[in-house]
């Protein structure tokens, strides 16, 4: 496909400072980074943001050579190098987000597997160990002398008293 990129008058003045010989070098070179710039597009819009970058990067340095830095070709070189460095940002966010979560999922589904393996004891062993644990709490002792206080009849009341 023939290049139809066309040197103008301000890029023609900076020929000399760019080391290139003749105008039509000039145009090859701007052509060529045009073409860099389409493939970093195409590169962001299929997400593939590392290799926009190395597109990029290489056709603001063709800019940069031919144009200067102060140049507006330049600088919306660097603009398009901007966005691809926030793509790659917000990859590399959602990767890290991705694995965070993954990670706490694991942790809680490891949490959740020993609290099922706890549950699943067998009862009579659960039981004692609560009731010791409850006999020796003093709060729960006066909950269970008020309880026998109440449900008992009165023959009974009167051994606990």
């Amino acid at each position: 496909m023939p290049c139809v990129c066309v040197a103008g008058p301000q890029e023609e003045a900076t020929l000399g400072s760019a080391g290139w010989t003749s105008p039509e070098d000039l145009t090859e070179q701007t052509c060529q980074a045009q073409h860099l710039e389409r493939l970093a597009q195409l590169c962001i819009m299929s997400k593939q943001p590392h290799l926009a970058l190395e597109y990029s990067g290489k056709a603001t340095k063709i800019h940069q050579r031919a144009f200067g830095n102060d140049h507006p070709i330049t600088a919306r070189s660097l603009e398009l190098m901007a966005t691809v460095y926030a793509e790659i940002g917000k990859t590399e966010y959602s990767d890290s987000l991705g694995q965070c979560v993954s990670a706490l999922s694991k942790r809680f589904a490891a949490a959740e597997s020993i609290r099922d393996t706890v549950h699943c004891l067998p009862t009579p062993h659960r039981e004692k160990h609560s009731e010791l644990r409850h006999r020796k709490d003093p709060h729960h002792q006066a909950e269970d002398l008020l309880k026998l206080k109440v449900s008992d009849p009165p023959a009974t009341r009167l051994k606990w008293l």
